[in-house]
């Protein structure tokens, strides 16, 4: 594979055919808030705050330090509903891959984990909304929430596609952050 001049440890490769994959990892359990929400992410920045309080929540996704969302389409009803019930303590998954954000030459340009630890400790935050707009305190109203980082090496494997290996969780770069890490590690 032909690789671009300066591609290597420094740009995130772990080997000739591994790179890291980063994502940001959302545990929740889905009926808690009693409906659809989004988690809206963000890097901040001196220069380009995130609005407290949006006239329109839709503002959001027009921020230059916007990466990413995750959204759910959760049945309003689960009362009423028998499987609902059944799962109601079920711990749900969702990622978002920021990959393409942190090589943003901004933030730095490289995937090692030296360079991006760093710079999510310090940048990463969420914003959350119920789907009717209402924002979310994760502490008071969805304390099953956590938000994680984790970087997962990704072997290609020409001409299939990559292999991923055991993620690496990164838990203290959202530790004491509301909705964040209950680890420091």
């Amino acid at each position: 594979m032909q690789r671009q001049p300066g591609w290597g440890k420094e740009f995130g490769l772990v080997d000739e055919d591994t790179i890291l994959e980063w994502s940001v990892r959302i545990r929740y359990k889905a009926f808690e808030l009693g409906g659809n929400f989004s988690i809206l992410l963000f890097f901040t920045e001196d220069e380009s705050p995130i609005p407290e309080d949006p006239h329109d929540r839709y503002d959001l996704f027009l921020l230059p330090n916007y990466i990413g969302s995750f959204n759910t389409f959760i049945n309003p009803e689960s009362d009423e509903c028998a499987n609902c019930q059944e799962h109601a303590n079920d711990i749900q998954y969702g990622f978002v891959h920021i990959n393409k954000h942190i090589l943003n030459k901004p933030y730095g340009g490289s995937l090692d984990p030296t360079r991006v630890v760093p710079l999510l400790t310090n940048r990463l935050t969420w914003r959350i909304f119920k789907g009717d707009a209402t924002r979310v305190d994760p502490t008071t109203s969805f304390p099953s929430l956590i938000i994680d980082v984790i970087a997962t090496p990704l072997t290609q494997n020409y001409p299939a596609f990559p292999h991923a290996e055991e993620p690496t969780v990164y838990e203290g770069i959202t530790h004491g952050k509301p909705g964040g890490s209950r680890d420091s590690q």
